[in-house]
């Protein structure tokens, strides 16, 4: 079982050109994926939560219609460094 549901708080938001960036960890791929699919989303980016990309696939990860990848834990952390950023209202050049 799970360790928790994952929560999408802005699901209304999302639209077939939206990908969703989600930290690994917490539920399973399939969870994450099936949400991103039950918001419209045309895909999940997973950020891996440990060093490298290698992750042993879960029962439920291909269970999800939703496109999916996962960049490693630095890349992440500087996608979600940029996003933030640019949520706060800083434009790049």
């Amino acid at each position: 079982e799970s360790a928790r549901i994952p929560i999408l708080n802005n699901a209304e938001e999302m639209d077939d050109r939206t990908v969703i960036v989600a930290i690994r960890g917490g539920c399973t791929f399939g969870e994450k994926g099936n949400k991103a699919q039950e918001a419209g989303a045309a895909g999940i980016l997973f950020v891996n939560n440990i060093e490298g990309n290698d992750h042993p696939q879960g029962p439920d990860a291909h269970c999800s219609n939703t496109t999916a990848s996962m960049i490693n834990k630095d890349d992440g952390a500087h996608l979600l460094k940029a996003l933030r950023h640019k949520q706060d209202g800083v434009k790049g050049r």
